[in-house]
């Protein structure tokens, strides 16, 4: 299942069930992009954005951040293999590798 999301508010409670994962595409404030792996995503946006205790030293420093992709997955390992896409070295990695045309990508 493939989402696009254009801010942090979010309509519906993104909670995946017992054994889902997310996959997710954040866009901080800097322009850039960080991909992260989740169980509860609407709780983990909640900490990257300073709202609760946690989050990544990354995103810390570049609040606030919006996200703007996330797919379920089934396993914490499928998740992982689809999390590693964005990191490796591409130009224009995270539209190329999963596949976001240029026009959905906020």
């Amino acid at each position: 299942m493939l989402t696009f999301m254009s801010s942090l508010k979010i309509s519906s409670p993104l909670q995946a069930e017992s054994c889902q994962w997310f996959v997710y595409l954040l866009r901080c404030a800097d322009q850039s992009l960080y991909c992260g792996i989740t169980i509860q995503l609407e709780k983990r946006l909640k900490q990257h954005n300073g709202h609760l205790a946690g989050g990544a030293k990354y995103t810390k420093a570049r609040q606030p951040c919006f996200l703007v992709y996330f797919e379920v997955l089934q396993n914490r390992s499928e998740a992982l293999k689809v999390s590693v896409r964005p990191k490796t070295p591409c130009p224009l990695n995270s539209r190329l590798q999963l596949n976001i045309p240029r026009h959905q990508i906020l």
